[in-house]
């Protein structure tokens, strides 16, 4: 979904009810949210067994996200320079990747992964790394809420269902009241408003309270249903999109959505796919690589083609989003063994020495097999 969107972003011939469906694969950073909250929560049940879990939780968390990012903002540090300074590489390629201004307190904020709360430093050391920041945000907030989850669905089952709701009345509230009457701007897609987590948090919330319904939930899987809710609820959630985008409302509806595609995958052996499994345990290094193939070499894609005039631009999108899964799917696995996973395994030297020196031993439970995935 997210390399459809910025692929699609160097045509300007295809229709625009198309285009529309094109961008709306922007959810797929909020589908990524849904389901970090609720593998989160997968994680802390399954890793019960470690008396310290906040240790092992926020060692584990850095270690798993900040090996990669870090490589990703010298990647793009670097494609900024040699195409600031290439007249020829930016008539190739494009002006997509240059990022920056690559100065101390942008460049900080990302090495701290406080960027999500400054605007300077957003989205433009690494791209797309609002969500990264937002992610690391919500894992800094996210063992006080399972903590606070817990405690109150043993009083009262149906804070499943109300807290994600009042959460997001709530905040829907405060960041247009702020938004309109306090700084006078206009909230629109993709500014800081919409990238910032507490306007996200909803959709996080949502995973956390699908996950405790799966644990007390006995119903049966009712796969029709499951894909009538699916299509009804994205439907209405790509109409608000397309017509009158609400920044909160539409990564809301959009989770729900999610619910049921959930639904779908889990208890459909049809939709079941090896590669799709395999794309999921890449993912991270699909999204921070993918903007390489989706902005330049799709830029130097059209351009080639600019002059083939009988080709179809539907045609051209499906051809360079092809190349760009498939390209990023490739260096995606060099990124897991080279970068990825010895992250991962310096993450538990840490965490192990930490716990030798307190005289506790490290204890190898299924949540290190896990976090690999």
């Amino acid at each position: 979904m997210v390399i459809l969107v910025h692929t699609s972003q160097s045509f300007d011939k295809i229709s625009p009810s198309f285009f529309s469906i094109c961008k709306y694969g922007q959810m797929g950073v909020q589908l990524f949210f849904f389901l970090s909250a609720y593998t989160l929560c997968l994680s802390v049940d399954r890793n019960g067994a470690e008396k310290k879990w906040f240790l092992s939780f926020y060692l584990k968390r850095y270690f798993r996200i900040a090996p990669l990012y870090y490589v990703g903002i010298l990647l793009y540090f670097s494609i900024s320079i040699i195409l600031r300074n290439s007249t020829r590489m930016l008539s190739i390629f494009g002006s997509g990747l240059i990022g920056g201004p690559y100065n101390l307190p942008n460049i900080l904020s990302n090495v701290f992964f406080v960027h999500n709360f400054y605007h300077g430093a957003l989205n433009n050391i690494v791209p797309g790394g609002w969500s990264i920041g937002a992610e690391m945000a919500f894992y800094l907030i996210f063992p006080f809420i399972f903590i606070f989850y817990k405690k109150m669905i043993s009083k009262n089952k149906v804070f499943l269902f109300l807290f994600p709701l009042i959460v997001f009345c709530l905040l829907l509230i405060a960041i247009y009241l702020t938004g309109t009457y306090i700084f006078h701007i206009e909230l629109v897609n993709n500014r800081f408003d919409y990238f910032n987590i507490f306007n996200q948090l909803p959709v996080f919330l949502v995973g956390i309270s699908f996950y405790n319904y799966l644990l007390i939930s006995n119903s049966k899987p009712n796969l029709f249903f499951y894909g009538c809710c699916f299509v009804i609820l994205t439907t209405i959630s790509v109409s608000i999109f397309y017509f009158f985008f609400n920044i909160t409302l539409v990564p809301f509806v959009a989770s729900i959505s999610f619910i049921y595609l959930f639904l779908l995958f889990k208890h459909s052996s049809f939709l079941k796919s090896k590669l799709l499994e395999r794309i999921g345990q890449l993912s991270y290094s699909m999204y921070i690589f993918h903007f390489i193939f989706a902005w330049p070499v799709t830029f130097a894609i059209t351009n080639f083609f600019n002059n083939y005039t009988h080709i179809s631009p539907l045609v051209l999108l499906i051809l360079c989003f092809t190349i760009n899964v498939f390209s990023t799917f490739f260096i995606a696995q060099l990124s897991e063994f080279l970068i990825e996973k010895p992250g991962i395994r310096l993450g538990r030297i840490v965490y192990s020495k930490i716990q030798i020196k307190k005289g506790t031993t490290y204890m190898n439970n299924p949540i290190d097999q896990m976090v690999e995935h």
